[in-house]
């Protein structure tokens, strides 16, 4: 019992690190994504005439 209860937490603790990660990533990604947009909408106001 003790070896599957370890087991089941190094695998909770993986699983739980793996989707922080991914969660960062993805915070990353679509703040990146906002300030494209954010720049090319800045562009775009600056070629209007």
């Amino acid at each position: 019992m003790t070896f599957l209860q370890i087991l089941v937490g190094v695998l909770a603790a993986v699983a739980i690190g793996i989707f922080g990660t991914l969660l960062l990533i993805w915070r990353r990604l679509v703040k990146v994504e906002a300030d494209v947009a954010l720049l090319s909408s800045q562009f775009g106001m600056m070629r209007a005439p």
